[in-house]
């Protein structure tokens, strides 16, 4: 049954971050989970058209220097359980939307989705690849600048470098770069398939940094993060 859409609400978010001369990020607080925010990711394609990873409201300044970027055109909801914002996310900045296959379902209830991954337009600095094993969904997006690839991880990798709130910290949101414990537990249908997905994006070329949706960037040795992130899952199975 669809739900009633969430209106446009501007929560507290930092600057735009510029990762690449064709990638921006910005992060800002998650609703309904105090303390605890979400990184979503701006991609400007070859033809000036904007790509949004991910829903976050931003406030008018923010949104007048993300147009100076590029023409906002693509909204990408990367999983089900990333579909908070999308509404009012396509609604105010006019864009269509695209999300999994196998995420269509959940995101319809939110919002109108106007394809699949697999549908989106392409662009030869943008590529998604499945994760292998996973319960919900959930693909690997690389961003491709010159010779530097960078990773979102989405919700798969996250990492706490600072000490995070007791009661993120009770339910394994801490520590890493690692598959937190609430992913393993709700989100891997084959943990063993899941760790071939990893370390194949270990073995990406140019693989510069690894942008998780949830807690810090990692950008140094992204390879060998990645090997460690899929070695530590593995020895949990």
């Amino acid at each position: 049954m669809p739900k009633k859409p969430r209106p446009w609400t501007v929560l507290p978010h930092g600057a735009l971050e510029k990762l690449e001369n064709n990638l921006w990020c910005v992060e800002g607080a998650l609703p309904g989970f105090p303390g605890a925010k979400r990184r979503i990711a701006i991609v400007r394609r070859g033809d000036g058209s904007l790509l949004f990873y991910g829903a976050l409201p931003v406030d008018d300044a923010m949104l007048a220097e993300i147009a100076t970027f590029g023409t906002p055109r693509y909204l990408v909801v990367p999983h089900g359980w990333h579909r908070i914002d999308a509404h009012p996310f396509r609604e105010k900045l006019g864009l269509e939307v695209f999300c999994p296959a196998g995420a269509r379902e959940r995101v319809s209830q939110i919002t109108r989705v106007d394809g699949t991954l697999d549908e989106l337009p392409p662009d030869p600095s943008i590529r998604f690849e499945a994760l292998d094993g996973s319960r919900i969904s959930e693909q690997a997006l690389f961003i491709s600048s010159g010779p530097r690839v960078s990773y979102f991880a989405c919700d798969v990798v996250q990492w706490y470098p600072q000490r995070p709130p007791l009661f993120h910290r009770m339910l394994g949101f801490s520590g890493g770069p690692r598959v937190v414990p609430f992913y393993r537990f709700r989100c891997i249908a084959d943990r063993a398939a899941l760790c071939g997905s990893l370390e194949r994006i270990a073995e990406t070329p140019g693989l510069r940094r690894v942008v998780p949706s949830h807690g810090a960037i990692i950008d140094a040795d992204a390879p060998m993060v990645m090997r460690r992130v899929a070695s530590d899952l593995r020895g949990r199975g």
